[in-house]
C-alpha cells in the first residue's frame, strides 16, 4: 500500500422489469377456442434474473350475448448486484 490514501468506490445496482398482457378472444359459443391465447416465449430483457414471477389469470364471460374468454399475465424480474473496489485516491 505504499502509504497512498486509498478511497473505497461501492456500486449497488438494480435492474427490474414488469410487463402486463391481456389477451381477449370472443366467440358465439361457449368453449369454442380452448388454446393458450398467451405467447408462451418471450425474452425479459433482464439476462439471468434473481427473481422471476409469471402469473397468469384466466376469465370467462358473456357480453352481448358473446361469450368472452380473457387471459391476463403478470410478469416482474429483478436482479441486484453489489461491486465494491479500492483504488488510489486520484489527485
Amino acid at each position: 500500500m505504499d502509504g497512498e490514501p486509498q478511497r473505497k468506490i461501492s456500486v449497488y445496482s438494480k435492474d427490474t422489469y414488469n410487463r402486463v398482457e391481456t389477451v381477449s378472444v370472443t366467440n358465439d359459443q361457449p368453449n369454442a377456442d380452448q388454446r393458450v391465447l398467451q405467447q408462451t416465449e418471450k425474452l425479459s430483457p433482464i439476462v439471468n434474473p434473481q427473481t422471476h414471477d409469471v402469473h397468469t389469470i384466466v376469465g370467462n364471460k358473456i357480453v352481448d350475448g358473446k361469450y368472452v374468454h380473457t387471459e391476463k399475465q403478470e410478469e416482474q424480474a429483478m436482479k441486484e448486484a453489489y461491486k465494491e473496489t479500492i483504488e488510489p485516491m486520484k489527485h
